[in-house]
Parts: C-alpha cells; sequence; structure tokens
C-alpha cells in the first residue's frame, strides 16, 4: 500500500483565517451600503428634478436616507410632508402623477455596482488586500 503524504498548513491556514471573515466584513460592508445609498437617493433626486412639475421638483431636496441595522441596511426617499407629494409623484392619483420613475428602478440601477462592491470586499478578505 502507498503512502500519501498531504500538506494540508495552507487548508488549515485557510480555514482559520475564514473564522476571522465575520468581524473583518462588519467594517468593509458600512461603507458599500452606505455608498449604495447614497447613489440610491442621487438618482430618486435627479428623476424628480427631471419633472416638468414643479412640486415634483421641490420633493427632490428632500430625499435623504437612514441607515437602518447598524449600517447594513438604508431606507431612502423623502421625509414628510414631502413624502405625500412624492407618491403622486411615483405613483400618481386619479387626477394624474405617475411621471416620475419609481423608486425602484434607481435600485435596480444600483444593484450591479453594489454587487460588484460587495465582490470587490469578498475577494479582499479571502484573498488579501
Amino acid at each position: 500500500m502507498a503512502n500519501v503524504d498531504l500538506d494540508m498548513s495552507e487548508v488549515r491556514e485557510l480555514a482559520v483565517d475564514m473564522t476571522r471573515v465575520d468581524a473583518r466584513l462588519t467594517r468593509h460592508l458600512m461603507p458599500v451600503v452606505r455608498k449604495g445609498a447614497v447613489n440610491i437617493k442621487d438618482a430618486m433626486q435627479a428623476d424628480l428634478r427631471k419633472s416638468s412639475n414643479k412640486g415634483f421638483q421641490y420633493v427632490a431636496s428632500t430625499v435623504s436616507y437612514d441607515e437602518l441595522d447598524g449600517g447594513f441596511g438604508a431606507e431612502i426617499g423623502p421625509t414628510k410632508p414631502a413624502g405625500a407629494l412624492a407618491n403622486i409623484a411615483f405613483f400618481g392619483s386619479s387626477r394624474g402623477g405617475g411621471t416620475v420613475r419609481e423608486p425602484k428602478h434607481a435600485l435596480a440601477d444600483e444593484e450591479p455596482n453594489f454587487i460588484r462592491e460587495l465582490e470587490k470586499v469578498a475577494e479582499g478578505l479571502v484573498f488579501g488586500d
């Protein structure tokens, strides 16, 4: 019977390194979430400013974001009372409106950038910065 000798030292080092990913991931993820929230906020503001309706243009200046879940999430949108007018801008009413691109489109536009940045973080943590 042949003896096989495998050097598993690198695999063990990787396993130890992966146990530390959680703590390192935290400090790298928050800036990615923050940048994504800012990009979505900016896109929503730009969409509102493009409107021919002056009231909808006003709503643009009220769009902001709040960090949620310790910086791992964000809530983006207009503040009240302008939020009520924003609903008309985005979704319309029986009297019109609905002429501004819905916020979900700004989110969809940002998604590839967000994923790319998350991939960079993960790659840097696994393979070194």
